[in-house]
C-alpha cells in the first residue's frame, strides 16, 4: 500500500505520462503510429470481463488511397495484447487478446479514417469455451485451476491466483455452457471473486480482509471527484439455504445472518427494525449443514457488497487494481473508510491519464 505523496515522490510530481503498447510481446511503435485514446476497463464483478479500446488515427495514405497495411497486419484479432500506463516506467493494466479491429470511413473527420481495436481479458475467451461434463476431480481448487490454466497456455493471461475453496460432496456437473458461466456459478457458491488483473486470473475470498490496499486517496488532495450512495432496497437480514443429505437423503439446512465481508461501520442488518427479509435457496450441492451454511454465507455477502457504492476520479494511478481496497478520508465519519475497489478505468489521451474507479462495501461508516 502506498500514500498519495508516495506515489507523487515515486512518479516525480506525475510529469509526462506514457503509455506502451504490446502486440503478441512485441512493441508497438507509437512514433509511427498515431494513438489518439485509450481506455481500459477492469472489473471485480464476476459476470463480466475487463476490456479495452485503442483509437489510432492518420492511418490512410492518401496518395496510394490505401490504409497503412503495416499496422492492420500487426493488429489482428486474437493475438495478444497486453497496455501499460504510468509515468518513467508504464506498468500493465491491460492483458488480453485483441477482439475487435474496425476501421471508420466518415466523412468530416480531420485526420481522415480511424482505427479502433477492442481487447478483453482471459474472461473472454473463457466465454466460448464449452464444456458438457462432470468434473470428477478431486477438489473444487482443481477444477478451477485446470480451466484456468487453460488460459495462460493460451497467452490470454501471465498467471492464476486459485485461492482455497469450499469443497463440496457431490461432483461439480458443468452442462451446456461456458466455462466462464460455471466458474461464476462456481464462484457465487465458494463466496469468491473472479477477476483479471493486470493479467492474473484471481480466483479467491478477497473480501474477508481489507490488510491488501492499493492507495490511499483523500478528498482536497488527490481526488478530482468523489460520490457516495447507501441502496438500502435489496439487503436481506438472512440468507437460508435448504438441501438433502448426501447419506439418507434426509432434510437439511444452514443459514447466515452476519455479512462476512471486511470493512468498519455498521452492516445493513443494523437497520432493520421490525421487518426482517429473509431469502431461501434450494442447493443440489448443500449435503451436509456445514456447506449449506457456507452456501448461504456466500449469497449474504454477495448481497452485502451492494450496500455502499462510491465512485471517484483521480489523476492517473496504474497502482489502483480491482480486486484490492483502498482507504478514502477527508470527507469525515461518515464516508471516510477503507472500500473494496470494484471497478477501475483508466483513459489516457489528448488530455493526460486519468484514472476512475467505483468502490464497494458492505459497511456504512459512522
Amino acid at each position: 500500500m502506498a500514500s498519495y505523496e508516495d506515489l507523487q515522490k515515486k512518479y516525480q510530481e506525475f510529469r509526462v505520462p506514457q503509455i506502451a503498447v504490446y502486440v503478441a510481446g512485441k512493441k508497438l511503435d507509437l512514433t509511427r503510429y498515431h494513438l489518439v485514446s485509450a481506455t481500459v476497463d477492469a472489473t471485480a464483478e464476476n459476470e463480466a470481463a475487463g476490456v479495452c479500446e485503442l483509437s489510432f488515427s492518420g492511418i490512410f495514405d492518401a496518395k496510394n488511397s490505401e490504409i497503412d497495411a503495416s499496422l492492420l497486419g500487426i493488429l489482428e484479432v486474437n493475438k495478444s495484447l497486453e497496455i501499460r500506463m504510468g509515468y518513467s516506467a508504464p506498468v500493465c493494466v491491460f492483458y488480453g487478446k485483441i477482439d475487435t479491429v474496425n476501421v471508420d470511413f466518415s466523412f468530416g473527420e480531420e485526420d481522415g479514417p480511424s482505427l479502433r481495436v477492442g481487447g478483453i481479458d482471459a474472461k473472454g475467451l473463457l466465454m466460448k469455451a464449452r464444456q458438457d461434463e462432470s468434473k470428477n476431480l478431486e477438489s473444487t481448487k482443481e477444477v478451477v485451476q485446470a480451466i484456468l490454466d487453460g488460459c495462460k497456455k493460451d497467452d490470454a493471461a501471465k498467471s492464476v491466483k486459485v485461492g482455497a475453496l469450499l469443497q463440496f460432496e457431490t461432483p461439480l456437473r458443468q452442462e451446456k455452457t461456458s466455462d466462464f458461466n460455471f466458474l461464476c456459478e462456481v464462484a457465487r457458491l465458494t463466496n469468491s471473486r473472479f477477476f483479471v488483473s493486470n493479467g492474473e486470473i484471481v480466483f479467491d475470498n478477497v473480501l474477508k480482509s481489507d490488510s491488501d490496499r492499493c492507495v490511499d486517496l483523500a478528498w482536497g488532495k488527490s481526488l478530482m471527484r468523489f460520490t457516495r450512495t447507501v441502496d438500502f432496497s435489496h439487503q436481506v437480514y438472512k440468507v437460508i439455504v435448504t438441501g438433502t443429505k448426501k447419506e439418507d437423503s434426509a432434510a437439511l439446512k444452514g443459514e447466515a445472518t452476519k455479512a462476512g465481508v471486511a470493512g468498519s461501520g455498521k452492516l445493513a442488518s443494523a437497520f432493520f427494525s421490525k421487518e426482517k427479509p429473509e431469502t431461501e435457496i434450494e442447493n443440489a450441492l448443500a449435503t451436509s449443514e456445514k456447506i449449506a451454511a457456507a452456501i448461504a454465507q456466500a449469497e449474504l455477502d454477495r448481497i452485502a457488497l451492494d450496500f455502499v457504492t462510491c465512485t471517484g476520479a483521480c489523476i492517473g494511478l496504474p497502482d489502483i487494481e480491482v480486486g484490492k481496497w483502498m482507504k478514502i478520508s477527508g470527507m469525515g465519519k461518515y464516508v471516510d473508510s477503507t472500500y473494496f475497489v470494484y471497478t477501475v478505468r483508466h483513459i489516457f489521451d489528448s488530455n493526460g491519464y486519468i484514472t476512475e474507479f467505483t468502490l464497494k462495501s458492505a459497511k456504512m461508516p459512522g
